[in-house]
């Protein structure tokens, strides 16, 4: 499995010819989007704001499955904006992406994400979740790598905080950018605790 950051949640997660890409955005917001071609390629979408997205979409609540890629959605409703929170599963990996969360998660969505292998959360604090807020999720659902999102990077439009808060919230001094995560089911074996993993654009 190979993982890379284009910026905000959008994240290419590939196995061999297949990837999936969340929250693909348009250039408006200051940053380069995605681009290549990917035999099969699975986009999904955590707020209705990213609906131009056509083709391939995974958009809301329900189980799917493409490609051997498992992918279950999860209803989270804040401040009248239904978003979707997803879990994903490739190569018998699973990754957890809270998306543009804003607050808690129900009960029954949190059980379901509890000892993901990877989890993506947002670390830039307001106008979206709370940095201490996302640190404790990140405590309950003890994932093995959590991977920050949606920060304030150069060039970006968006208003987003920077992701110094974070570091201080997770009792890290900071984490040195990597291009991508290559990563296989075997590599979790030796991992205690949850890992910190930053990367660039």
């Amino acid at each position: 499995m190979i993982i890379t950051w284009y910026g905000e949640n959008c994240f290419k997660i590939q196995s061999g010819e297949t990837a999936v890409i969340t929250d693909p955005f348009p250039s408006s917001v200051g940053l380069t989007p995605p681009r290549g071609e990917v035999t099969a390629t699975i986009k999904t979408v955590s707020m209705p704001e990213n609906l131009d997205f056509a083709t391939n979409v995974v958009n809301g609540a329900g189980e799917y499955e493409y490609e051997g890629v498992s992918i279950m959605g999860f209803p989270v409703e804040q401040s009248d904006v239904l978003q979707t929170v997803y879990k994903i599963e490739m190569e018998g990996i699973t990754i957890g992406i809270l998306g543009k969360l804003l607050d808690g998660l129900p009960p029954k969505t949190l059980e379901e994400l509890e000892e993901v292998d990877i989890l993506i959360a947002p670390a830039g604090g307001p106008p979206l979740a709370a940095v201490p807020g996302v640190a404790r999720l990140i405590k309950q659902i003890e994932p093995k790598i959590v991977i920050p999102s949606l920060y304030k990077v150069a060039g970006l439009k968006e208003k987003r905080g920077d992701v110094a808060a974070f570091w201080k919230e997770m009792g890290v001094k900071s984490a040195a950018p990597e291009e991508k995560l290559v990563l296989k089911k075997k590599d979790f074996e030796t991992i205690t605790g949850t890992v910190v993993k930053v990367l660039s654009i």
